[in-house]
């Protein structure tokens, strides 16, 4: 539904249907080193396809779960590759820091990279492909504006707007009444050893019934400060995190400390008083996060609790007035940083708040429990979140994709409009972000990309 115009999401779909991406991500698949292209944890190899058992149902799904890598280190992973092809030339320490248009402006004369201030080369190639991020490639398009005044390919002021991130936070609990079955919250591997585990997603239909944006929950490990888990394993993270914080700012470290004398006291008495039944959990979650190929993604709490931390992950609105500007100050190789100025829109806010509600609904009816917030604490905080930008939040559309060059950057084929050869990829050129991490699509657009280039220079597919 990502892909689909949605009356109520403005500005929503895609140029071309989900079913014209598959066949790349499952490529990306095989690159991320994720296993098989499925999602559904009903084809995977587990006893409980739900998160909560009894929960599904209503327009409330449990089954659609997320995979992870090893992690793949693509620099690494595939340098060896890299290096003995005959079409590929790897340049590092060269930063690209300008474009360079023909004097007709619509065409790429040549690129500039620059190892420090004063070491510019200038590359020149048949076509040039921009993979930066979400935020350079707009920095790159708008910092090229000796031959467009505005910028190359912002004819239509398309290029530093609709800055999109995922909208997420924790500010709510599901407490399960007596005799709920047990929930299934760790992580699972399915028959090639990766490492899968479930959402809480409001389908399709239930979306646009209640005219929400695309949602999702899952449990996590409880707050840092918060000691009611009664977990040596999460409070010995906290203390870890402490400890790594003052030596990190040695010269605040006793002031830090200070401020954070309760918490301290309190996690290290859950630590000392729950150790010697958790050793079991502590040698998991080590050999876990740092033996072995694949790597535990993460720290979650175990099956079988009565209550459980949500944290929740949200699409934002594709919004013009949210923007990314060109600022005063320069870089370390004189380029001017960009000023991010996020915009939320009043959907963005109340789906979130409207999920919650749902979701207790739900949780309610089924008899499982209910989810506790405070509706107005979750508004504020939303509000005071999408004001700040968080490097975690993910860099998207800012170079949107529009087959209408007044929607958007690049088209279809990622090629910016009105620019003979140059094209984009990356989060930038999604129109709408999704619920979901962008990483696997970012690697299926580039695939798309890179085989469309081939088929338009060699006539013939390179699958």
């Amino acid at each position: 539904m990502d892909f689909e115009e949605r009356p109520w999401v403005p500005l929503s779909g895609w140029p071309f249907p989900r079913e014209h991406l598959t066949r790349y991500l499952k490529v990306a698949m095989t690159l991320c080193e994720a296993g098989t292209y499925s999602f559904d944890a009903r084809m995977a190899r587990s006893a409980t396809p739900e998160l909560f058992p009894g929960l599904d149902g209503d327009g409330i799904v449990t089954y659609p779960l997320e995979r992870w890598s090893p992690p793949t280190h693509f620099g690494k992973r595939y340098r060896r590759r890299m290096a003995s092809s005959s079409s590929i030339s790897v340049l590092l320490n060269a930063t690209c820091t300008h474009i360079q248009l023909a004097a007709s402006g619509q065409s790429v004369d040549h690129i500039v990279v620059n190892r420090t201030m004063d070491d510019s080369r200038a590359v020149y190639a048949r076509r040039f492909v921009l993979a930066a991020g979400g935020l350079e490639n707009a920095r790159l398009l708008l910092s090229a504006d000796d031959v467009a005044p505005t910028g190359v390919g912002n004819t239509t002021d398309c290029v530093d707007r609709f800055y999109q991130t995922h909208v997420f936070g924790c500010f709510a609990s599901v407490q399960l009444n007596p005799g709920s079955p047990r929930a299934h919250v760790a992580f699972d591997r399915d028959a090639q050893g990766v490492y899968f585990r479930r959402r809480i997603w409001f389908t399709p239909d239930a979306q646009e019934q209640h005219q929400v944006l695309n949602t999702v929950f899952f449990p996590v490990r409880p707050p840092t400060g918060a000691t009611g888990h009664r977990s040596a394993l999460f409070s010995g993270v906290y203390l870890v995190k402490m400890l790594l914080a003052a030596a990190r700012r040695p010269t605040k470290a006793a002031s830090l400390l200070r401020d954070e004398k309760e918490s301290v006291k309190s996690h290290a008495a859950v630590f000392f008083r729950h150790l010697p039944s958790a050793v079991p959990e502590l040698y998991r979650a080590f050999s876990g996060r740092y033996i072995g190929t694949r790597r535990l993604p993460a720290v979650l709490p175990a099956d079988g609790l009565s209550s459980y931390h949500l944290q929740f992950q949200a699409e934002q609105v594709p919004n013009a007035d949210a923007r990314v500007t060109l600022g005063q100050r320069l870089d370390d190789l004189g380029m001017r940083r960009l000023v991010v100025s996020p915009s939320s829109t009043a959907l963005d806010i109340e789906s979130v708040v409207r999920t919650h509600k749902l979701l207790d609904v739900r949780l309610r009816s089924s008899g499982l429990g209910k989810l506790v917030f405070d509706e107005d604490e979750l508004r504020r905080s939303i509000e005071d979140a999408m004001v700040h930008v968080n490097s975690g939040a993910h860099h998207i559309g800012t170079t949107r994709m529009s087959d209408d060059p007044t929607r958007g950057v690049v088209d279809r084929n990622c090629k910016v409009h009105n620019i003979d050869n140059l094209y984009l990829t990356g989060a930038s050129v999604m129109p709408t972000s999704g619920h979901a991490n962008p990483t696997l699509t970012i690697v299926a657009l580039a695939i798309r990309l890179g085989e469309h280039l081939a088929e338009s220079t060699h006539g013939a597919s390179t699958r």
